[in-house]
């Protein structure tokens, strides 16, 4: 009778198993494995971060370039086309270093006899174009009392497009701000139109 031979199953299979155990307890490295995993969600957040500051900055900056703009041309009683471009040129000042391209529109609106508050002159920066004069513009209840023929106020605009790579990727002109603010000539009186705008 031959006897049987011992299996060595047991054994390999406990050798496996001690193996296994002391990689899984294992513990060096696992703050590079979790750092790689958490990094890229990490990076994603601080970049929107960053972008989402910036975007609050080139908003406030945008109510600051219409805020001037209106108050500087309310400031004259005549504008002079050379006084409309150095205003205009004030937002460029104001927007650096920001990524954003903007475009300004100030409206001189006056109350004619008929009550209609229509436009008497339109200037634009940047390509931006002017209201067309004579074109019947609607203010808010409180700017202008159209039961006086003649009173006037400015409509300034300014709308900027904020070009963040972030943004852009996902809105090609960029992420829009727009401002728009009514003023009332500080002489009382309507503005004299610049020649040119």
């Amino acid at each position: 009778m031959i006897a049987p031979v011992p299996s060595r199953t047991p054994q390999r299979l406990r050798a496996r198993l001690r193996a296994l155990s002391r990689f899984a307890s294992n513990r060096r490295g696992a703050a590079a494995v979790e750092f790689a995993l958490i990094a890229p969600i990490l990076i994603a957040i601080m970049a929107g971060l960053v972008t989402i500051t910036e975007g609050v900055m080139v908003q406030q900056r945008v109510s600051h370039i219409n805020y001037a703009v209106g108050d500087l041309v309310t400031q004259q009683s005549t504008l002079s086309p050379g006084y409309v471009t150095n205003v205009f040129a004030i937002g460029s000042i104001i927007m650096a270093p920001m990524q954003a391209s903007y475009v300004q529109r100030v409206t001189s609106v006056v109350v004619q006899s008929n009550g209609q508050a229509t436009v008497s002159w339109s200037c634009g920066s940047n390509g931006f174009p002017g209201y067309p004069p004579g074109w019947v513009f609607s203010a808010p209840s409180g700017v202008l009392n159209t039961t006086v023929p003649g009173d006037s106020a400015i409509y300034s605009e300014t709308i900027a497009y904020f070009n963040a790579p972030i943004v852009t990727s996902f809105l090609p002109a960029g992420f829009p701000f727009v401002d728009a603010t009514w003023f009332k000539p500080r002489s009382g009186a309507a503005i004299a139109a610049p020649t040119t705008c």
